[in-house]
């Protein structure tokens, strides 16, 4: 799926993967044996998976805790620009 559905798709979904939910967004449905439509984020996976492949070992466990970090910054910009407070 790709953007604007990522977000769009949400609300006709019976639930969300973890990652999905902190994302606020989906790029993969599933329907689960129980019939529902279960939404999930692959996009940092295969971001991961592309970078072990092309860089493996240590600068991979490197360039994940600096992408954590840019990620985490990202997440709260929204926040902080809403001048409402953060809780971590």
């Amino acid at each position: 799926m790709t953007i604007p559905h990522k977000t769009a798709i949400i609300p006709y979904l019976d639930e969300l993967d973890e990652l999905a939910q902190k994302m606020g967004a989906v790029n993969t449905v599933v329907r689960t044996t129980e019939g529902k439509l279960k939404g999930y984020n692959t996009d940092g996976i295969g971001f991961v998976r592309s970078l072990e492949e092309a860089v493996g070992g240590y600068l991979i466990k490197t360039s994940l805790y600096y992408l954590l970090v840019l990620v985490e910054q990202l997440v709260a910009l929204p926040l902080l620009c809403s001048n409402k407070a953060i809780v971590m």
